[in-house]
């Protein structure tokens, strides 16, 4: 605690170029240490301390704490979220309230108070919302998706981006070439099952002759191209029909594709028929000989490489070859 109180001393010192002349905490532990009020003592800090179970002597920053944590509340709860997220929730929430104007500002807000500069809205977005994230064009290649399903956990802190949590390799990334579909929620209780499906009659392109299965939920795409087309990326699974025009009853007549082929090293290898197939591959390369082992010249770099994984099937659907 010590550490980060020493950070956000010199962070506000420097930037408002006032000094820190006062402190009011409860008696927490972290507060009451020796190291904590020597250094107090040391940077002439009167260091202020409430009654225990008082509160309201320090009313102002419970007030605004409870504030926060109704503020996260609503936001985990209006999409569903884990409580996990909590913490990104709190950044959030701050990020937002010195966006927002008060009473005792005078209708300005306090980002705009202490750096005297309108700060901007436009890029602001529901917490929780499923965002699709442009994927580069050097770290995919030409048949891959363009584009990632993840979900909005907050803004950049020292850059202009949002901060997002990965689906598929579970992880925070930040972007800032995302669109945003805020109506649609995750379904985190079935995260790892595959999606529910029903047939979108609003999707049917009666001219092209195809039809498009997707979720209920979704209702638009960043990958979605012109409307003579039907192929959208609607899902972690890209699922879609490609038929004559046919009765919708008829669903047996379809032909189904499922793209659900793992995406890394770690998730082939945990499956016996993905580490046969990389065995044959490799087998396969050493006996065509179709590498030399050498030393990279001075001055190059190794170009790299990496495991694609896709499920060969035959025009039944059925599996062929992995």
């Amino acid at each position: 605690m010590l550490g980060k109180f020493k950070e956000f001393k010199n962070l506000v010192e420097k930037q408002s170029e006032c000094k820190l002349k006062c402190l009011r905490t409860d008696r927490g532990g972290e507060y009451v240490s020796h190291d904590f009020d020597d250094y107090c003592k040391e940077n002439g800090i009167v260091h202020q301390l409430t009654m225990p179970q008082t509160p309201q002597q320090n009313g102002v920053s419970e007030r605004k704490n409870r504030t926060i944590m109704n503020m996260v509340r609503y936001m985990l709860k209006e999409k569903n979220c884990p409580k996990e997220f909590w913490g990104d929730a709190v950044v959030c929430a701050v990020y937002l309230l010195n966006r927002f104007t008060t009473k005792r500002l005078q209708k300005i807000t306090p980002k705009e108070a202490w750096s005297i500069k309108k700060p901007r809205v436009d890029h602001l977005r529901i917490f929780g919302s499923v965002a699709y994230v442009k994927i580069q064009e050097e770290r995919r290649t030409k048949l891959e998706d363009k584009s990632q399903k993840c979900i909005l956990l907050g803004y950049g802190e020292n850059s202009h981006g949002y901060k997002l949590y990965n689906l598929m390799t579970k992880k925070v990334i930040m972007s800032r070439d995302v669109k945003f579909d805020e109506e649609q929620e995750w379904n985190w209780n079935s995260e790892d099952q595959p999606q529910k499906l029903i047939v979108d009659e609003e999707q049917i392109q009666k001219d092209e002759g195809e039809i498009m299965l997707a979720p209920s939920a979704s209702t638009n795409s960043p990958t979605s191209p012109s409307s003579s087309t039907t192929r959208k990326t609607k899902s972690i699974q890209e699922i879609y029909y490609v038929t004559e025009r046919i009765n919708l009853d008829d669903v047996n007549m379809f032909c189904l594709f499922s793209g659900n082929d793992p995406i890394t090293f770690e998730e082939a290898y945990q499956e016996d028929r993905w580490k046969k197939a990389m065995k044959e591959e490799i087998n396969s390369i050493i006996k065509n000989n179709t590498w030399e082992l050498t030393t990279l010249p001075e001055g190059h770099n190794a170009i790299g490489v990496k495991w694609i994984f896709k499920t060969k099937r035959n025009a039944e659907g059925e599996i062929e070859k992995t």
